[in-house]
């Protein structure tokens, strides 16, 4: 974890920031391992992962929901996610990942992203300050597992 000097992710506590990275980490397990073998050592045909959140903003819950409710926080709620792409109280995630050939080093594939959360999502977690942030890690894994098979199933190089 890495985050910039001034970010909103310095002022989580270390407790938050660490349940956070082991969150990224467990749903990066989760969408591979049926699909692909985690090892300890590095070896020929082994990918080592290096991702670094390099800042993540917890949604604020009360401005979040009643601008989901309220009609007249709804429509302001609006206006400013087409003014600035951001709803009204949702969080948001910025990650750097690197994936590396694990003996030689060589640079297989790098992203950066920004994810900003949704107003509304497939299950009601309002209550939940880093729903948007747990969001992009789950979006980010199924991403990293489908470009992966995308590779593997000789597609090419895979997109964005």
């Amino acid at each position: 974890m890495y985050a910039a000097e001034g970010s909103f992710f310095t002022k989580a506590s270390p407790e938050v920031r660490q349940s956070l990275v082991n969150y990224a980490d467990a749903s990066i397990r989760k969408e591979l391992e049926n699909s692909y073998t985690f090892v300890t050592q590095p070896g020929m045909g082994v990918m080592r992962f290096r991702l670094a959140v390099t800042d993540a903003e917890g949604g604020n819950v009360v401005t979040d929901t009643i601008s989901s409710v309220v009609p007249i926080g709804l429509a302001v709620s609006i206006l400013k996610t087409a003014i600035t792409g951001a709803g009204t109280g949702v969080g948001s995630c910025s990650i750097e990942f690197e994936a590396v050939d694990a003996v030689t080093g060589e640079r297989l594939a790098a992203v950066v992203d920004k994810r900003i959360g949704d107003k509304f999502t497939g299950k009601f977690d309002k209550f939940s300050e880093w729903h948007a942030v747990k969001a992009s890690f789950d979006y980010w894994s199924a991403l990293l597992k489908t470009r992966l098979l995308e590779l593997q199933a000789g597609a090419g190089t895979p997109k964005s």
